[in-house]
C-alpha cells in the first residue's frame, strides 16, 4: 500500500481495523508459540514441575481463547466475518485444552498462520475495492 494516499475514509477505517486486529493477532501468535513450548515439556512429565507447567499451560490457553474471542468480535462487528470460522476454531481449541495434545497445538499454530495470511488478502481486497469504487465514480 502507498501509505494511505488517495484512499477513501471508509477504506482507511477498514484498514485501521485490520491493522489493529493484526497487532492483536501478532500477540496471539506469540501466546500460541509460548503454549507450544510449554506443552512440549509437559508430555510425559510428572511431579511438581509438571503441575506448574500444566497450570502455566492452562493460563496461556485461557488467554488465547479470550484474545481470539476479542479479535473475532472486533472483526465481525466491522464487516470481516470471513475470519470468524478460523478464529472461532482457535478459541474453541484453546478452551478445550488445558492439557492440549501435540496435534491440538499444531492445529492451533496452523490456524494462526492461516489467519495471518488472510489479513494480507483482506488488506489487498479493501484496497482493490476502494480503487474500483473510485474508478467507477470518475
Amino acid at each position: 500500500m502507498s501509505g494511505g494516499a488517495g484512499i477513501s475514509p471508509k477504506a482507511r477505517a477498514k484498514l485501521a481495523v485490520l491493522a489493529e486486529a493484526r497487532r492483536k493477532w501478532g500477540h496471539l501468535r506469540a501466546l500460541v508459540e509460548q503454549a507450544m513450548a510449554t506443552s512440549s515439556g509437559t508430555f510425559g512429565s510428572s511431579g511438581a514441575s509438571a503441575q506448574m507447567q500444566q497450570e502455566s499451560q492452562r493460563r496461556l490457553m485461557a488467554q488465547i481463547a479470550r484474545m481470539a474471542g476479542d479479535v473475532d468480535q472486533m472483526l465481525g462487528e466491522r464487516g470481516f466475518g470471513a475470519f470468524s470460522g478460523d478464529i472461532s476454531e482457535l478459541a474453541q481449541l484453546a478452551r478445550r485444552g488445558s492439557r492440549a495434545t501435540l496435534a491440538t497445538m499444531s492445529r492451533m499454530r496452523e490456524v494462526v498462520s492461516q489467519v495471518s495470511a488472510a489479513f494480507d488478502i483482506a488488506e489487498r481486497d479493501v484496497a482493490k475495492a476502494d480503487e474500483t469504487d473510485r474508478s467507477d465514480i470518475q
